[in-house]
């Protein structure tokens, strides 16, 4: 009976089916969506404050102006964080996936040359050539 031993990493499918996204990325995607959508109700709905009487502040219309330019601020802040987050866990992600298919593959060598070395089977590829 064959030994059979369990892989020694990963396994390809398995890798492509993880999630490829670590908490920190999905925490910063989150604020960018939150953060986002404020400022498209901000925008696009008119709901600009003109005063905040829990600070006393009230906003001229170039405070409303500036107001605007920081939630911009806020939101390429938030979408530059998320990119490099997020390329740097694709690329964690693609080099786990390569060395799980590597991994893999020599395995499969292997696994190949030891079946040939025990018996006088043909060759594993190609057609066989039998002369009667």
């Amino acid at each position: 009976m064959a030994k059979t031993t369990a892989p020694a990493g990963p396994r390809p499918f398995r890798v492509r089916l993880s999630d490829p996204l670590t908490e920190v990325t999905r925490k910063e995607r989150r604020s960018l969506l939150g953060v986002a959508t404020a400022a498209l109700v901000l925008v696009h709905a008119g709901v600009v404050p003109t005063r905040i009487s829990a600070l006393g502040i009230e906003f001229t219309t170039s405070n409303q102006q500036a107001l605007l330019r920081v939630a911009a601020f806020v939101i390429g802040y938030f979408l530059v964080t998320f990119v490099i987050y997020g390329v740097n866990d694709y690329l964690a992600w693609h080099h786990e996936l390569q060395t799980a298919i590597r991994e893999q593959e020599l395995e499969e060598r292997e696994e190949g040359l030891t079946t040939r070395s025990r018996s006088d089977a043909r060759p594993r590829f190609g057609p066989s050539l039998v002369v009667a």
